[in-house]
C-alpha cells in the first residue's frame, strides 16, 4: 500500500510540473516577430493574446533568447512552452504561480517557434 501510495505522488509530482502538449486547436496570433540581431538589448512586447493563440517567433540556431510573463492569471499558474514551428515538438517549458521565465534558451535550430501561453494545468481558454 505503501509503494502504491508513494508511486501516485511521485506521478502527481510528476504531471504538476510537466510540459503542456502542444495543442492543435490553436491559431497564429498575428505577425512573426523577429529579433534584431545586431542588438542584444532588444525587447519585443505582446500585449493581449489570449491562450487560444500561439506567437510566431523567427530565431537563429546558436543564439540566446529570454522570454516571459507576468501574473496574467491571479490566483493560477502561468505556464510558458516554447514549440518548433514546423514540427510542434516541445523545445522548452517553464511555469509559476506568479508568472513564468524562459531565461537563456539556445536555439538548436533556425528557423520558426511557436510561443503558447496557458494556465494551471495546461488549461487553453
Amino acid at each position: 500500500m505503501k509503494t502504491i501510495l508513494l508511486s501516485l505522488l511521485m506521478l502527481f509530482a510528476i504531471l504538476g510540473n510537466a510540459q503542456c502538449p502542444y495543442p492543435t486547436v490553436n491559431t497564429d496570433y498575428g505577425t512573426t516577430q523577429t529579433f534584431c540581431v545586431d542588438n542584444p538589448n532588444n525587447v519585443i512586447n505582446i500585449s493581449n493574446i489570449n491562450t487560444t493563440k500561439f506567437l510566431l517567433v523567427n530565431v537563429v540556431q546558436g543564439f540566446k533568447y529570454n522570454f516571459s510573463v507576468g501574473d496574467v492569471y491571479a490566483g493560477n499558474t502561468e505556464n510558458l512552452n516554447v514549440y518548433n514551428a514546423t514540427t510542434n515538438a516541445s523545445l522548452v517549458f517553464a511555469s509559476g504561480a506568479t508568472g513564468a521565465s524562459i531565461t537563456n534558451w539556445t536555439a538548436t535550430y533556425s528557423g520558426q517557434i511557436k510561443i503558447i501561453l496557458s494556465l494551471d494545468a495546461c488549461v487553453q481558454t
